[in-house]
């Protein structure tokens, strides 16, 4: 009775429990409730063998309450952090390792989370990609730096999305979707299908498609648009295996995806007065209503209500093609990656906030109100190739080894256009207010304010190895050591022009070259009692590599001045082109316990987390932002997790982990002291859930009754990690949100209704200061209630 009341008043920690991932669909589910998953590349694993903490999301948990993208299952994670701009543009970390938002214009940042699908890396700093969850057969997580087998970019853990593998024995698909309605907002859908064709004994197809649709739910008051923020994606993945024999498997896959988002979710707060004035150009207040304009359009007066002059957008195309060969050579097995991402990205953001207290509201020749806008384009190509080899199932010794072969390219296009600003600049003489020289602003800047090109090429190479070894004559063979590696080497190459009104009378070009490589080592001891007792500890450390940062704007211009004397004041003059690498040493002990036959199992992790060299972000007065190697920070906690299967029908689910992520030393930089919070890290966050299932006959002699609910909590947490009153440091507040889904399933045909975030929490998901705008929540979607449906044939 107090496990379930304590799962109930937590957040859901469902896990999957799944059958190894060479089995596919529903009917792979194991009877016995085995966790299986292939986080450590030597094959299928049970969670409780991995002397690691790893979290586990599976198909029919998927299915039944109604995930259909990053959203709906990052809360199930444990001890994860994500901030969120709306859909494909999430920030992910785990355990407190998070320094700051990345801001829009820094195309190098990298991200602290690895994110995969199967073994092909798709991470990205600012906007992962939100694949739709159609016909995959669970969602991996893993927390603490993955260094080792992972590389770059997951020093604090890594998702991997395990999609279902084609199967060679029988024809088999499904078909469905979901219609929802938001609370004060748009209705919702999806509609999938999903097929599996075996062709003779040796070859099987699997595809799926997918079209899904998220009305808005923010009202714009500007334009008088209500639920402006809609956005609609749709694709497909398509794969193939060739098994000639047991031993030799190639499997082919390729996925798209396209996501098109009209406006961010972003709320501006009622009476708040940097809503109809700014302080930007040298701290005067300006009023920026124009005088064409209402002050009906900027009336924000209740939640989910933003001002946006000009409507934001944001598109997002994905393509990956990749090429699996796997052999099993018996006492070792071989794998062989190879993959190949193209991606495309668009975004436009208002930026009037900004400009009008550099110009006022009016343009000054035609009297309309000036509209200004940010937008970027960015296209990425990234070609990756791993080899390994791995022990064979039921090794004695177990081990891992292999080589990593990245190559890359990213074009990256900013501007900062203005209707009409040639004209509005000839008209005052080129001399717009506290500018020094004419010459320049005579000429046209083509109406742009900033223009930026950053061009980069690189490289990574790394190798890496794991093995864990019995140590014999000490427990009976019970401890184990394991011991790895990786060594990388990383080039980038960066070309750099810029122009416009606050680059100055000549444009500028550069080119930057960073050189790096490493060793990441890591260290466990594990000790395993018998089946149903482990306990472990390690070291390891993750690392992330250095970028260039965006051109900043000359002393030539007032704009341009003032960034350079802020620089100088925060002690950073002369050093803002590049930054470093970061890295961090991960010590954290564990235990994983199954109980009255694995039907309940307890597992707990402590951790303690040095992380140095920080890449943290510096925003500028003069509107622009860098990236800095900035202080230490350190990262404490816990985490815990209980799975019971109390019945044949109910399972309970509780998790909770605390962290303490706070700077380790003071920064001159960011403004702040020894012990200030990292941002956007709760200390707590505690979840739990059940799941309820019995027999249907009414319906069919295999039908079930089933009913999932869960509800999770994060404490409050802040958008900076400064206190002093210079830095603008908001409160992120704390939130509880619960989901519940009821329905019946007869094997063949499943329909259900879902409700999601049920007592409609105001949930912020991040929180915007740049461009020195009113402050912008992110929102969460409020209540959804919807039905879905599914057939399996």
């Amino acid at each position: 009775m107090v496990l379930a009341v304590l799962a109930l008043a937590s957040a859901n920690a469902a896990q999957a429990q799944e059958a190894p991932p060479s089995e596919t669909g529903k009917d792979a589910a194991s009877n016995s409730g085995e966790i299986v998953v292939t986080a450590n590349k030597r094959g299928a694993e049970s969670m409780q063998d991995i002397a690691a903490s790893v979290q586990a999301i599976g198909e029919e948990t998927i299915s039944r309450d109604a995930k259909v993208g990053f959203d709906d299952y990052a809360r199930d994670a444990s001890n994860l952090t994500a901030l969120n701009k709306g859909p494909g543009q999430t920030q992910i970390a785990f355990r407190g390792v998070v320094s700051a938002r990345v801001s829009f214009g820094q195309p190098q940042a990298q991200s602290t989370t690895g994110m995969y699908v199967d073994d092909v890396p798709i991470t990205d700093a600012a906007y992962t990609p939100d694949l739709g969850l159609v016909d995959i057969n669970r969602v991996e997580i893993l927390r603490g730096p993955q260094g080792t087998l992972y590389g770059s970019s997951a020093m604090s853990g890594a998702i991997r999305i395990m999609p279902n593998l084609p199967n060679l024995d029988r024809f088999e698909g499904s078909a469905g979707g979901l219609v929802s309605n938001t609370r004060n907002g748009d209705w919702n859908y999806q509609v999938y299908g999903a097929l599996n064709v075996p062709i003779g004994d040796t070859l099987a197809v699997r595809g799926v498609a997918f079209r899904n649709y998220q009305g808005g739910y923010i009202d714009n008051v500007y334009s008088g648009e209500d639920d402006y923020n809609d956005a609609g994606s749709y694709g497909g993945r398509f794969m193939a295996t060739f098994k000639p024999s047991d031993s030799f498997s190639l499997t082919g896959m390729f996925i798209y995806n396209k996501l098109k988002a009209h406006g961010r979710p972003d709320e501006y707060i009622p009476g708040d007065p940097d809503i109809v004035q700014t302080e930007f150009f040298s701290g005067v207040i300006t009023p920026i209503i124009a005088n064409q304009e209402s002050p009906r359009q900027f009336a924000v007066t209740r939640d989910l209500q933003t001002v946006k002059p000009v409507k934001e957008l944001f598109e997002d195309e994905l393509k990956i093609y990749s090429l699996k060969a796997e052999y099993d050579f018996g006492s070792f097995n071989a794998t062989v990656v190879g993959s190949r991402l193209d991606r495309t990205l668009a975004t436009i953001l208002d930026d009037n906030q900004r400009v009008r207290g550099i110009f006022g509201p009016n343009h000054l020749v035609t009297g309309e109100p000036v509209l200004a806008s940010l937008s970027s384009n960015v296209r990425e190509k990234r070609n990756t190739l791993e080899a390994r080899l791995a022990s064979g199932a039921g090794s004695r010794i177990k081990w891992v080894v292999g080589g990593y072969y990245e190559d890359f390219r990213k074009d990256f296009e900013l501007s900062a256009p203005i209707r009409d600003l040639d004209s509005m600049l000839a008209a005052i003489g080129g001399l717009p207010p506290g500018e020094s020289s004419s010459s320049f602003y005579q000429t046209p800047v083509d109406n742009v304010l900033f223009y930026g090109l950053d061009d980069s090429r690189g490289n990574q190479k790394s190798v890496f190895g794991e093995i864990t070894l019995p140590i014999p004559f000490i427990a009976q063979d019970k401890l184990s050591l394991t011991l790895g590696g990786r060594y990388y080497n990383y080039d980038l190459t960066a070309s750099k022009a810029s122009s416009g009104f606050v680059i100055g009378p000549v444009p500028t070009g550069s080119t930057f070259t960073i050189k790096e490589d490493g060793f990441n080592p890591k260290v466990a001891l594990e000790f395993k009692a018998n089946e149903d007792f482990l306990l472990y500890g390690s070291v390891s450390k993750g690392f992330r590599t250095g970028g260039t940062n965006e051109a900043l704007p000359g002393p030539s211009t007032n704009i341009g001045a003032q960034c350079i004397a802020e620089l100088a004041s925060l002690g950073l003059s002369g050093q803002t082109d590049t930054y470093g690498s970061d890295s961090l040493t991960n010590y954290e002990v564990g235990a994983k316990t199954s109980w009255l036959d694995r039907k309940l199992n307890v597992n707990a992790a402590l951790f303690y987390i040095d992380w140095k060299n920080i890449q943290t972000n510096v925003f500028l007065k003069c509107g622009f932002s860098i990236k800095a190697n900035e202080t230490s920070q350190i990262s404490k906690g816990a985490e815990f997790e209980i799975n019971a299967r109390v019945t044949d029908s109910l399972t309970l689910n509780l998790n909770a982990s605390y962290t303490n992520a706070e700077l380790a030393k003071d920064s001159q930089t960011l403004a702040a002291r020894k012990g200030d919070r990292a941002p956007y890290v709760p200390e707590w966050n505690i979840g739990g859930g059940f799941q309820y299932r019995r027999p249907a006959e009414f319906v069919g002699p295999n039908a079930e009754f089933y009913v999932n609910g869960d509800v999770s909590y994060l404490s409050e947490a802040f958008s900076e990690y400064s206190v002093s009153p210079s830095v603008r440091r908001l409160k992120v507040p704390s939130s509880v949100i619960g989901n519940l889904a009821v329905g019946i399933d007869t094997g063949r045909v499943s329909v259900g209704l879902f409700a999601k975030n049920l007592w409609d929490e105001r949930i912020v998901t991040s929180i915007d200061t740049d461009r020195n705008q009113p402050a912008t929540y992110t929102r969460a979607r409020p209540r959804t209630v919807g039905v879905n449906l599914s057939v399996d044939f």
